[in-house]
């Protein structure tokens, strides 16, 4: 089973040449062409230097492949605990305040925000490209993230009547322990599902979770969360977890079912909801679930994570999902939307044990 994940420590020169080589293999992967996979080479080139120059400390980059549909998005994440940059206004505008690369390309980040389909960049605790707060603890280096499409950029389902943002990481346990979990978008006009699995990470969990993804092909996007998992009954393993996720955009509502241990939280408006999820199914018993169903008036905020991070407590939730709260943004290159820092921050190697590990944050503005 390919595995979209993979992360990078930069130390020393030669890991350069390693992020550039993983990053053009994962591009491939994903069915990226031949153009594309050498432009997220040097993407990932520049990323990775950028932290030699600059004398980082503790940087590192994450490069990350999700399906959307059939489309492929390759997200290559930087991050860093270093002296941050002086004026980001002042490199992304003229690039005057970056030395020039000593891999001689000259890209640089105004580059790489050209070559990017979007860019997200935040440095420091202060100022407008301050990074984000969460759990308290603030960013003081910097962060980038690069979000590369296949062809034509982004499902247009993304961006129908109203705005979706989204962002989710599939990490397997090893190099080559199969991987049970895994998240599976598909939409159109209407409808957007969201399904996490949590097959056993062991043995054949992911192959389990691979036909789950098959059989979830099959099952129209008007079907409900109860519905979609009574159609799942027969491929889900005994300890699976699985959780549905349904935006309808005409109804203006989501719905939500699921079984086992899914973490999720969702802001709706200005409340904070936790689904209730059922105990996974146990030998030949089969739990019977139902829907919650919410209407919206303006947004949705979820965060949903699987057993290979740290539960997401309460305590935590409602400051996270308060700055997931969407605002009127700009969804072209280089919007100040928080959602991929917060989403790389929650996703760091401290919260992650040594398991699978899958997180999906989601942001819907009607």
């Amino acid at each position: 089973m390919t595995r979209f994940f993979k992360e990078l420590e930069v130390r020393i020169p030669a890991d350069v040449s390693v992020a550039r080589h993983c990053a053009g293999q994962m591009a491939g992967e994903l069915g990226f062409s031949s153009q594309r996979q050498a432009e997220v080479r040097l993407i990932a080139s520049e990323l990775a230097q950028n932290h030699l120059d600059h004398g980082t400390s503790g940087g590192m980059l994450r490069l990350g492949g999700l399906f959307f549909g059939d489309v492929p998005r390759m997200d290559i994440a930087s991050m860093d605990r270093g002296p941050g940059i002086r004026s980001v206004e002042s490199v992304l505008r003229r690039g005057a305040d970056q030395p020039p690369s000593r891999t001689g390309l000259g890209a640089g980040l105004v580059s790489i925000r050209r070559l990017a389909d979007r860019f997200f960049i935040c440095s420091g605790s202060s100022g407008p490209f301050a990074c984000p707060v969460v759990s308290g603890s603030v960013c003081c280096g910097t962060m980038i993230v690069v979000q590369c499409w296949l062809g034509k950029g982004e499902p247009a389902f993304l961006g129908a009547c109203g705005s979706l943002e989204v962002a989710g990481l599939v990490a397997p346990r090893s190099e080559t322990a199969p991987c049970g979990d895994n998240i599976f978008v598909r939409g159109d006009n209407r409808f957007v599902r969201i399904v996490m699995v949590d097959s056993p990470g062991v043995g054949s969990g992911g192959e389990a979770t691979r036909r789950i993804g098959l059989r979830l092909r099959d099952i129209e996007l008007i079907w409900p969360p109860d519905q979609v998992l009574e159609f799942l009954r027969p491929v889900l393993a005994g300890d699976t977890a699985i959780l549905v996720l349904c935006l309808d955009r005409l109804q203006q509502a989501v719905s939500c079912s699921g079984l086992g241990n899914i973490g999720a939280w969702l802001r709706i408006d200005n409340r904070i909801r936790r689904p209730v999820l059922r105990p996974s199914v146990t030998g030949n018993g089969w739990h019977r679930v139902s829907n919650a169903l919410w209407r919206l008036e303006h947004s949705l905020a979820c965060v949903l994570h699987t057993d290979g991070l740290a539960p997401v407590a309460e305590e935590e939730a409602g400051p996270l999902l308060t700055a997931l709260a969407p605002q009127r943004r700009d969804r072209g290159t280089g919007g100040r939307s928080v959602l991929p820092f917060l989403f790389h921050r929650l996703f760091s190697a401290d919260r992650r044990r040594q398991d699978d590990a899958a997180l999906f944050m989601g942001v819907w503005q009607l």
